[in-house]
C-alpha cells in the first residue's frame, strides 16, 4: 500500500508541476514585451522615493472645473462611505484588504463639494500627508486618481496656497513619482488613469518639470483613445463598470481642454469616442439603466447610465450627433466586444459570444462566455452572479468561474482558465454562427473552444431564439454532456413557490428539456462587500441537446 501510495503522489505532484508549466505558458504568452520589461524594472530598479523635495514652481492659469457629480463615495457625519464600507478620514488610512486600501488613497470623498466640509477636508489631508503609513500610498494607481481630486478641491475652493505650502509640495512631488513609475506593466484603465493624472498635474503647475508631465500624458493619451476605445464604442477590456469610468475620464479631459482653449488638433476626435462610448453603454444597459454584470462589474462604483447621460446631454444640449443613428433592428451586436443585445416585445437579452480581452491584460476578465443577462417586463430576471471582491480568495475565483454565470460548465471546469486574482491562463475563444430576424422573431447562435484539451476537441454551442411570447435557450456540447451543469441564476426579485417562478405579481410559464432540473438558494453579488439571497435553476442534462424555455 505504501509503495502505490508513493506512486500515486509523484504522479500526482508531475501532474500538478506539468498543469502549472501550461497554466503559467498561456498566462505569460499574450504579454506584450513593454510590460515584461516594466514588470522586471518594477520589481529589481525602480523604488519609488516616499521624501517630499523642494521643488520650484508656479501654478498656471488654467481653469479646473467640472460642476457633475464625480464619484459615488459619500461624506456625512464626518465619516466617508465607500464600497459598503465606513471611515473616519482623520485616523483611519488604511486596510488588510487592497482595495479598501487604494480606495482611501483616492480622495474621492473630496468631490462632496460643499462650503462646511472645506476646513474639516483641508485637515484630513494634512493629517494623511503627515501620518498616512499606507502601503500602497504611492501606488500609481491610487496617486493618479488622488492627483485629480486634489486639483479639483484647490481650484473649487479657490485655495490660496503659497508654492512652500505642504499641500502643494505633496501634490508636486506626487505627480513627479507618478511620472516616473507608469504603469507600462498592466496598461489598459490604470495607464490611461496615469495619463489623465500627468495632464491635469502638467496643467496645474508651471515649471520645466511640469511641462515633461504634461507632454508625457498627452502622447499617452492621444495613444491610448485610439488603441483601449474599440470601433463599436466599447472599452477594450469590455467591463460595462470600467467602460463607463473610461467614459467619465474622457469626458473630464475633453471639457479640461474645451473650456481652457488648449491648443490640440484632436479635440473632435475625443468628441466622437465619447458618442461611441455613450451608444454603447445604450445597447449594453437593462431597460432599467442597469449594467450587465459581464467580467468585473459591480454596482455603486462607476456613476450610472442615467448620470453619464445627464452629463453629456448637458455637454453637447445643441448638438444632433448625440442621437443614435442606428437601424431599427431586434438584434443589436457590439462586433468588436462580442456582445449582443435582442429586444423584442417583453423580452430584453444582453449575451456575451466574446473573447477574453484584451488578451494581455485579462486581469477583470471572467470565465463568462455564452453567458447572458435577461430583462423581462423591463426588469432583470435572469442575471450573472456579480463581483464583490478582489481579494485574493476562493470567493473572488468563484466569481470569476463559469459556474457563476448564466451558461453551462463542463466537467467542473472553466471555460477560461482564471487563476489568482487577476490571471488568466489558457483562454477560450468564441464563435458567432448566426444572427437572424425577421418580422416576429430574432435567433442569435454563438459557439467556443474552451473546454478542449490537446486531445479532445470539445465546442459548447448555445442557441438564442425570442419571439413576442417565447425565449429560449438551446445548448449543445459535442462530448460529456453527462459531466456538465447548465446554470440560470434568477435576480432576487424572482420568487420560488413550491419549484415555481413568480415575478412581477404573475407565474413564469418555463419548461426544460434534455435535463432534469432543480431549484436552488443561491447568492447575488451586486456590490463589492455585500450580497443578497437569489435562486438558480440548475440543470443535469441526459442527452448533448438542451432546451430552457418561458413562454409569456
Amino acid at each position: 500500500m505504501g509503495k502505490h501510495l508513493k506512486e500515486y503522489l509523484i504522479q500526482y505532484l508531475n501532474y500538478l508541476m506539468i498543469n502549472n508549466i501550461v497554466r503559467y505558458y498561456f498566462t505569460i504568452k499574450d504579454l506584450k514585451l513593454i510590460q515584461i520589461i516594466f514588470l522586471i524594472i518594477r520589481k529589481f530598479i525602480r523604488k519609488k522615493n516616499n521624501k517630499i523635495i523642494i521643488f520650484k514652481f508656479l501654478l498656471s492659469n488654467y481653469k479646473f472645473e467640472f460642476n457633475f457629480k464625480r464619484s459615488q463615495t459619500l461624506f456625512n457625519n464626518n465619516k466617508v462611505h465607500f464600497l459598503n464600507h465606513s471611515f473616519n478620514i482623520l485616523n483611519e488610512f488604511t486596510s488588510e484588504d487592497d482595495l479598501i486600501s487604494y480606495n482611501l488613497n483616492y480622495f474621492d470623498y473630496l468631490n462632496n463639494f460643499d462650503k462646511k466640509n472645506k476646513i474639516y477636508f483641508l485637515k484630513s489631508i494634512i493629517i494623511w500627508i503627515k501620518k498616512n503609513k499606507n502601503k500602497h500610498k504611492l501606488d500609481s494607481y491610487p496617486t493618479s486618481l488622488r492627483i485629480v481630486n486634489w486639483i479639483y478641491f484647490i481650484k473649487y475652493y479657490n485655495l490660496k496656497l503659497k508654492s512652500n505650502n505642504l499641500i502643494l509640495l505633496t501634490l508636486y512631488n506626487d505627480a513627479n513619482i507618478l511620472y516616473k513609475n507608469i504603469e507600462y506593466h498592466l496598461l489598459g484603465n490604470h495607464l490611461f488613469k496615469n495619463a489623465k493624472a500627468l495632464i491635469f498635474a502638467g496643467m496645474f503647475f508651471k515649471s520645466q518639470i511640469s511641462n515633461k508631465w504634461l507632454k508625457k500624458g498627452l502622447k499617452i493619451f492621444e495613444k491610448q483613445i485610439l488603441e483601449q476605445i474599440l470601433k463599436d464604442g466599447g472599452h477594450y477590456e469590455l467591463s460595462p463598470m470600467y467602460h463607463s469610468i473610461f467614459l467619465l475620464d474622457l469626458i473630464e479631459i475633453y471639457l479640461l481642454f474645451k473650456i481652457n482653449n488648449f491648443k490640440i488638433n484632436y479635440l473632435p476626435r475625443i468628441k466622437e469616442k465619447i458618442l461611441k462610448m455613450y451608444h454603447w453603454l445604450m445597447i449594453m444597459k437593462h431597460p432599467d439603466g442597469s449594467i450587465p454584470f459581464f467580467n468585473d462589474t459591480s454596482e455603486n462604483v462607476s456613476l450610472t447610465f442615467k448620470e453619464l447621460e445627464n452629463i453629456i446631454f448637458t455637454i453637447f444640449i445643441n448638438e444632433n450627433t448625440i442621437k443614435n443613428n442606428r437601424k431599427k433592428t431586434f438584434i443589436k451586436s457590439l462586433e468588436n466586444s462580442g456582445y449582443h443585445n435582442i429586444n423584442l416585445s417583453n423580452f430584453y437579452l444582453i449575451a456575451d459570444i466574446g473573447n477574453i480581452a484584451p488578451k494581455f491584460l485579462p486581469g477583470h476578465s471572467h470565465a463568462d462566455t455564452l453567458s447572458f443577462e435577461l430583462s423581462i417586463f423591463n426588469k432583470k430576471f435572469i442575471v450573472n452572479s456579480g463581483t464583490s471582491t478582489y481579494e485574493n480568495n476562493t470567493l473572488r475565483y468563484l466569481q470569476r468561474s463559469t459556474c457563476f454565470h448564466s451558461t453551462l460548465t463542463y466537467n467542473n471546469k472553466n471555460s477560461s482558465d482564471v487563476w489568482k486574482s487577476f490571471r488568466v491562463g489558457k483562454k477560450a475563444y468564441a464563435n458567432v454562427l448566426l444572427i437572424s430576424e425577421n418580422k416576429d422573431n430574432a435567433t442569435l447562435i454563438g459557439s467556443h473552444d474552451g473546454y478542449s484539451s490537446l486531445f479532445k476537441k470539445i465546442i459548447h454551442e448555445r442557441k438564442f431564439y425570442v419571439d413576442r411570447n417565447t425565449f429560449r435557450v438551446i445548448d449543445s456540447i459535442n462530448h460529456g454532456f453527462n459531466t456538465c451543469l447548465i446554470r440560470y441564476y434568477l435576480h432576487p426579485s424572482v420568487l420560488i413557490k413550491d419549484q415555481n417562478i413568480y415575478f412581477d405579481n404573475k407565474k413564469i410559464n418555463f419548461s426544460i428539456n434534455g435535463g432534469n432540473y432543480v431549484i436552488k438558494q443561491s447568492d447575488w453579488y451586486n456590490k463589492f462587500y455585500h450580497s443578497e439571497k437569489n435562486h438558480i435553476i440548475e440543470i443535469k442534462p441526459y442527452n448533448n441537446k438542451i432546451k430552457f424555455e418561458i413562454n409569456i
